[in-house]
């Protein structure tokens, strides 16, 4: 069964504090790299068809931001268990990594990243639920996050540091 998001950013916290006891997460969210997991939505036997084909290519990572670094912890994909620190990048190098933020047609934000000592960029796939931690990210790092995404015909403004969106009352 998968973790709660509190519990898999409390374990991320741990293992980079074991790591490194002197720097401490500011934000913590998780990502998938690998194939494109929107064609296992596109059918339900489809799905599961397509899941057992791109299951093994795909990975999953928690993503720590630390006051001096960014921390890429590899995590399992079925229990989403923490187990090892894959990459650590310093943030000002982490800063120019960072390429092409979009918005996927599911509504899920991904982002090209080139990983240290790979060739290619890498194409991350943020989970609508750790939008508000990834547009945190992506300020800090001095990206600009993409600000709004259509949920069916409402507009969902996400928050990042610098402002904070008002509620719009309709006239009735």
């Amino acid at each position: 069964m998968p973790l709660d998001k509190f519990v898999i950013q409390d374990k991320a916290a741990r293992k980079v504090a074991r790591a490194n006891p002197h720097d401490r997460p500011l934000l913590t969210f998780q990502a998938t790299a690998g194939a494109m997991r929107w064609l296992g939505e596109v059918g339900e036997w489809f799905s599961q068809v397509v899941w057992l084909i791109t299951f093994p290519t795909q990975r999953l990572f928690t993503i720590a931001l630390t006051e001096h670094s960014v921390v890429f912890i590899r995590t399992g994909r079925i229990f989403t268990r923490i187990k090892n620190i894959k990459y650590v990048i310093p943030r000002a190098q982490a800063a120019t990594l960072v390429h092409d933020v979009k918005i996927d047609p599911l509504g899920d934000t991904w982002f090209a990243f080139k990983f240290p000592r790979k060739r290619r960029l890498r194409r991350l796939t943020v989970d609508g639920e750790w939008d508000q931690e990834l547009h945190y990210f992506l300020a800090a790092l001095g990206h600009k996050p993409p600000m709004a995404r259509r949920t069916h015909r409402f507009p969902l403004l996400l928050a990042v540091p610098e402002q904070v969106p008002q509620p719009q009352h309709r006239p009735a």
